[in-house]
């Protein structure tokens, strides 16, 4: 039997078992053949769009075996059904690696991909960054998100630190704090979301410091919320592709090509700034012009602050 064929009969196969992703080949595209192979004349008559405009956002993503999606009998028809269903067993207390919060984000975009349709209907952005959005999964969920002027502090050390947002499950309310700067409320809420799916406690918060907190005590549970954070708004894959985009290299290891592109002018604060690791991953995460051409800073791009870009970038070492 040719490729072909095998890919035919291996569709059809999907079909019966009423996979989502029948329709979806090894890059996460829908096939136009297998399309016109398996479906009426209206869904020929899609094959039209752009196959561009059809991808799957989440392709990046590597399936995790055994996940709660798979395995559960139950196939709920909502959203937050499937959520529930899928991240009831995550929200025992227990201790979390973090490859293990890394499943639990990209099996939450697993699902995300399977409901797009619920979620965002027609209107669905190709841009899968910008599908990495906190806010509207928690709505989803069925969380309110709330704005206050404050949340209190909490002390530290004989500091004052102001509370940036928390997590009410009585009332499925998400709370902000206007006293956290707004570069700051996505990964926030990126965080409560952490928070929604792996923890059964109510009340839980993040503290406004930056994601670098040396010598800073926290919860395991904080932890980790921050942990899925990270991996939910700025994910290997895509960090990766955009850094190779714009710096045109898979690792920035500064010499004087990379430092003139950076430094045309000879500035030299930010000669001062690069020659630490932190000092150039913050100078990437906010470069808006790199060799004479002008680009979306990273930290822009993925929708975080400065220092949580920079931090992604050493942590996948990147820098």
């Amino acid at each position: 039997m040719s490729q072909s064929n095998i890919e035919t009969q291996i569709i059809k196969s999907r079909i019966l078992l009423k996979n989502p992703y029948a329709y979806l080949d090894e890059n996460g595209l829908f096939s136009a053949e297998e399309l016109s192979a398996n479906s009426s004349a209206s869904k020929i008559e899609a094959l039209k769009v752009d196959r561009s405009s059809k991808q799957n956002p989440y392709a990046h993503i590597e399936k995790i075996q055994q996940s709660p999606l798979e395995t559960s009998s139950k196939q709920p028809q909502s959203f937050s059904e499937l959520a529930q269903d899928a991240f009831k067993l995550y929200s025992e207390n227990q201790t979390r690696s973090d490859a293990q919060i890394e499943q639990t984000v990209e099996l939450l975009k697993q699902i995300i991909w399977k409901c797009r349709n619920e979620i965002w209907g027609s209107h669905i952005d190709s841009d899968p960054i910008k599908l990495l959005n906190p806010s509207l999964i928690l709505e989803k969920l069925g969380f309110a998100i709330e704005r206050t002027s404050s949340l209190g502090t909490f002390q530290y050390v004989g500091k004052s630190y102001e509370v940036a947002g928390e997590i009410d499950r009585d009332s499925n309310t998400i709370r902000l704090s206007d006293q956290e700067p707004h570069i700051s409320r996505n990964f926030t809420l990126a965080h409560e979301l952490g928070h929604a799916l792996m923890h059964a406690q109510t009340g839980l918060h993040r503290d406004p410091r930056p994601e670098d907190r040396v010598n800073f005590e926290r919860e395991q549970v904080e932890k980790e919320a921050d942990k899925f954070a990270t991996f939910f708004l700025m994910p290997e894959k895509l960090v990766r592709a955009e850094f190779k985009n714009i710096f045109m290299v898979d690792e920035f290891i500064l010499n004087d090509d990379r430092s003139y592109a950076l430094n045309p002018s000879r500035n030299e604060k930010i000669n001062r700034q690069i020659q630490s690791r932190r000092g150039l991953a913050r100078l990437l995460a906010q470069t808006d012009n790199y060799n004479g051409d002008y680009l979306e800073p990273l930290c822009k791009r993925f929708n975080v602050s400065i220092e949580s870009m920079a931090i992604r970038l050493e942590e996948l070492e990147i820098v």
